[in-house]
């Protein structure tokens, strides 16, 4: 949905500025993990 990513952009500003690093920064990257939401197991995703 179109109002999704501006949700995402500040949610990560907020994420950026507690961890005192940034997404994409590469002298101080900050560091995430994703998983999937799949119904069953899904190895290797």
């Amino acid at each position: 949905p179109r109002e999704l990513e501006p949700q995402i952009d500040k949610a990560l500003k907020s994420i950026e500025d507690i961890m005192c690093s940034g997404f994409g920064d590469t002298k101080n990257p900050l560091l995430v993990s994703a998983r999937s939401g799949a119904r069953q197991s899904m190895p290797g995703m």
